[in-house]
């Protein structure tokens, strides 16, 4: 007699062949009784490799408890057979996704990955943008379409960028984001990143106001100022020039000039 082959690919041929069927049950009902006991059960179904305990559940199940297994028990209890023998099916793997990660926030920016996201799309629609090389003035441009001053964006994308004139997809997300910020500001500022912070000159110190200088009247012929004298007084009159010595007069109170001497004798 054939030994009774377990492999799946013979058991599904067995359960579809009644032929097979007769003769695998023949098999197994060795006293020839036409039902198979419990100990011819065992002998026969051990070969299929499952445990003890998985024989005992599949023999209640398609004897329904009865103490013999006739031949649609046998057939039932086959397929059950079958069924603990089959390869487990593959796990469906996902379609592979066409879409691309999505890039890394550039490194320092507290803008969120929804934010970086937009500002790339931007960047992609700027000429040069698909190749990853957008120039300084035509990301100035439409970063000034937030009506901020342009030359403050320039100098925001010359310190990202450090004055170079090509400007990266990720020094224009952070070029972008900071201009973002600026138009939430009152007054629309652009702050400017750390590395190009510039520390405003102090404003000039107001001129110093001269002290005001009292005005004492006619002063060497420069004006008048108002007069000192109390209103209605009386104005003495000058008193009349000095005259001046003649030359033979005492000078000085020291008394007159001495005659010449008279002439020498030829």
């Amino acid at each position: 007699m054939s030994t009774f082959q377990w492999d799946p690919a013979s058991l599904q041929a067995c359960l579809t062949d009644p032929n097979a069927m007769l003769a695998a049950f023949q098999q197994a009902n060795r006293d020839g009784s036409g039902a198979i006991s419990g100990p011819d059960a065992v002998t026969f179904f051990q070969g299929s490799g499952l445990p003890l305990e998985a024989l005992s559940e599949i023999w209640r199940s398609a004897t329904n408890g009865e103490p013999a297994m006739q031949p649609m028990a046998f057939k039932a209890a086959l397929e059950l057979v079958a069924a603990r023998l089959a390869p487990a099916p593959a796990p469906a793997v996902p379609p592979a996704s066409s879409a691309k990660p999505p890039r890394p926030v550039p490194e320092g920016s507290d803008m969120s990955a929804a934010e970086h996201k937009k500002y790339c799309a931007h960047y992609s629609k700027l000429p040069g943008g698909k190749q990853g090389q957008v120039a300084s003035e035509d990301a100035v441009k439409f970063l000034s379409k937030a009506k901020l001053d342009p030359e403050r964006i320039r100098q925001l994308l010359v310190g990202i960028s450090g004055g170079s004139p090509m400007i990266s997809r990720d020094q224009f997300s952070v070029a972008m984001h900071e201009t973002y910020k600026a138009i939430k500001q009152k007054g629309g500022k652009t702050p400017a990143p750390a590395q190009m912070i510039v520390t405003p000159a102090p404003p000039p110190a107001p001129a110093a106001t001269p002290a005001p200088v009292a005005d004492f009247g006619d002063f060497g012929g420069f004006g008048s100022g108002p007069s000192l004298d109390p209103p209605g007084a009386a104005v003495p009159p000058a008193a009349p020039p000095p005259v001046p010595p003649a030359a033979t007069d005492d000078f000085g109170g020291v008394g007159a000039f001495p005659e010449p001497p008279p002439a020498a004798p030829a």
